[in-house]
């Protein structure tokens, strides 16, 4: 009987460390994951852009330089700017605050780009300019950089990483960990930019992809750019990863030498799939706004708000037929 009671023992000790070592009675050593593939990887930054279809946030930027041993410059701006964003497939809504009471608003449609540039240090007659586009391009957008964290179009790119991966050649570089998250680093070369850059890409496979730090490198007369994203942080909304902070920076020798720019980002008031209405992404100009169509190469002042900005209207490539619109 001591023998036995002393087996039973032996017994129930072994299974209390079990379950101990083994809690909820999974294995000690779990099998790995089955490694990704690129296909696996691409296919996943792919599918993301439609899960954050519908998505608005309030972007707030702080701007300043550090020099390259370091020491930090006060900021270029002293106070944070506040971008609010709306989106929705290839469409965009922003509404800029510049600062010192002005603001410039873009909307592009997938096929036309409206502009308003407000300035409220003007006389009233004077406050108002916009313009009417066939394309973004960086001048109007006022550095794409700024969209990078909302994974619209990244840095020089007037587009989304989900299409840059259609374009160059991408190849598995391998897992990386990026500030405690395993990730997966992707590098695409000639992808889309005049300059050929070479596009590093890491992502976090376990929250819908979502990328955890980018760089892109070029060299143009025997001088390195280099513009990056760290420091991101993530947040869940309604079943999605988003982005809610990140640190962009930019090094250009030719324009900021021995310098390097910096921009703090912190996302707010994300949503994701929602039902925007068309003219969401069509700016509706106040009365008095000079607006100049580069498309129908025409000037023109509105006089009132009667006036229908509808994409039907804009591909026409008819503005107005006189110096005033009624």
């Amino acid at each position: 009987m001591a023998l036995r009671h002393y087996w039973h023992r032996i017994v129930y000790a072994g299974v209390v460390m079990l379950m101990v070592v083994i809690p909820n009675g999974h294995a000690a050593n779990p099998p790995k994951e089955k490694p990704l593939t690129l296909g696996d990887i691409l296919e996943g930054i792919r599918t993301r852009r439609a899960r954050l279809d519908g998505y608005s946030a309030t972007l707030w930027i702080k701007n300043y330089h550090r020099q390259i041993n370091g020491r930090w410059q006060a900021p270029m701006v002293p106070t944070p700017l506040r971008w609010q964003v709306k989106r929705s497939g290839h469409r965009v809504r922003v509404a800029r605050d510049m600062g010192e009471k002005r603001s410039y608003d873009f909307a592009w449609n997938g096929a036309r780009l409206t502009t308003l540039l407000t300035d409220n240090n003007l006389p009233e007659a004077q406050r108002f300019s916009g313009t009417i586009q066939s394309k973004p391009h960086r001048g109007s957008f006022q550095a794409c950089e700024f969209l990078t964290p909302l994974e619209e179009w990244i840095f020089d790119y007037d587009q989304p990483l989900s299409e840059l991966t259609n374009a160059g050649k991408w190849r598995l570089v391998g897992t990386e960990v990026i500030a405690g998250r395993n990730s997966w680093h992707i590098q695409g070369s000639a992808v889309g930019n005049r300059l050929h850059p070479t596009l590093d890409v890491w992502v976090d496979a376990s929250e819908d992809f979502v990328p955890v730090r980018f760089l892109v490198t070029a060299t143009l007369q025997q001088k390195v750019f280099q513009e990056g994203l760290d420091d991101v942080q993530t947040a869940n909304v309604n079943g999605t990863w988003v982005i809610r902070h990140a640190q962009g920076w930019v090094k250009n020798p030719m324009t900021i030498p021995g310098q390097i720019q910096i921009y703090d980002y912190d996302i707010a008031d994300v949503r994701v799939g929602q039902t925007f209405k068309d003219d969401t992404f069509a700016i509706q100009f106040p009365p008095g706004t000079m607006v100049w169509d580069d498309i129908a190469k025409v000037g023109s002042k509105v006089r009132d708000l009667r006036v229908s900005w509808t994409p039907a209207h804009w591909s026409e490539g008819q503005f107005a037929s006189s110096n005033e619109t009624r």
